[in-house]
């Protein structure tokens, strides 16, 4: 049941990291795309400003046009306003550029940090996960070797044998030991103790 909690909470903070970057991408495009549309009203503007100004100045070339010092101050004052215009345009261009490169910039860094912490918490629930699994695992030793109390077997720790071997006593010779009994079925007739025939 742990098991499935902690994996439960895995995923569940998975999804919140990814979708806390997803939102973050969603709102960073939708900040880029407003101020796109916002360079192409700026385009269009200049565009139109440009148009009139050479509408403008085809109308003063005219054959009707009046050699009149308040004409041409209008038209410089006009010219002036429409310099005024591209360079105040073009000072705002410059300043979505570098918006756009910042934007950019942030967004590579908070994805590189997201995708770093998402690493690391993966690996930290993994290494959890495969303790706690570990822990989990029953005892798999034989029941035998070992009693209640949690002791070995003194018989088991000295090996297959019954009883330690008795040394003999100081000055004796060890006994001789005594051949294992053959069964009858097995037993093989000597030949020098067959009869004469």
């Amino acid at each position: 049941m742990s098991d499935q909690v902690l994996l439960a909470a895995l995923l569940s903070y998975v999804a919140g990291a990814v979708t806390i970057a997803a939102v973050a991408l969603i709102l960073l495009l939708r900040r880029s795309v407003r101020l796109r549309h916002g360079m192409d009203r700026l385009t269009d503007e200049l565009r139109e400003m440009a148009h009139e100004l050479r509408e403008e100045i085809a109308r003063r070339n005219g054959p009707e046009v009046q050699e009149d010092r308040v004409v041409l101050k209008e038209m410089s004052d006009h010219v002036k306003a429409l310099r005024q215009t591209v360079a105040f345009s073009d000072q705002k261009l410059q300043d979505v550029r570098l918006q756009l490169r910042d934007l950019h910039a942030d967004l590579k860094d908070r994805l590189a940090q997201s995708s770093y912490t998402l690493r690391r918490t993966l690996m930290d629930h993994e290494r959890l996960i495969v303790e706690l699994l570990a822990k989990a695992q029953p005892d798999h030793r034989p029941s035998d070797s070992r009693p209640s109390d949690g002791r070995p077997i003194a018989a088991l720790d000295r090996g297959m044998t019954a009883a330690p071997a008795v040394s003999p006593q100081d000055g004796a010779e060890p006994a001789a030991e005594e051949p294992a009994a053959i069964p009858e079925p097995f037993r093989r007739s000597d030949p020098r103790r067959a009869e004469p025939t």
